[in-house]
């Protein structure tokens, strides 16, 4: 873990540049460590003050089964993508539903139940979108094994 420090007013994304030079991060992705929410670069530094801030690559590691089977491809983009979108509405939780319960609780439930509603689906999707690119990993795995024989 690498502790930064940095004094308000100032971007966030000034203060962690330095890092993503060192460690060569292409397409960089800041989240809160707790609810892993997106942070927005160009926001304070004040809006980290006692958070844990996780700097991840965002940039796709892709299979190379993908480079001979479109199918595969396809579908581990749209697995990607689904992460992504089950990630933000997990985030909009974090960052706003608990802020929003705490001033106005006869609305938390109205706004945010289809968000849970939504993310539920979305990891019901990531989950069978997994279980396609396995499907489809052992047939391929199957097919390259006979035209080795």
């Amino acid at each position: 873990m690498l502790s930064l420090s940095a004094s308000s007013p100032g971007a966030i994304s000034t203060v962690v540049a330095p890092v993503l030079l060192k460690y060569r991060v292409c397409r960089p992705k800041l989240l809160l460590a707790g609810s892993r929410a997106e942070i927005d670069p160009a926001a304070d530094v004040a809006l980290l003050y006692n958070e844990v801030l996780l700097i991840e690559d965002s940039a796709r590691q892709y299979d190379a089964i993908g480079d001979t089977d479109r199918r595969y491809r396809a579908t581990e983009k749209l697995l990607h993508a689904e992460e992504e979108y089950r990630e933000a509405l997990c985030s909009a939780k974090e960052l706003y539903a608990r802020p929003l319960a705490q001033r106005y609780p006869e609305f938390h439930d109205v706004i945010f139940q289809p968000i849970a509603d939504l993310s539920r689906v979305s990891a019901e999707h990531c989950q069978r979108f997994v279980e396609a690119i396995r499907e489809i990993a052992r047939k391929f795995n199957h097919r390259m094994y006979i035209l080795k024989e």
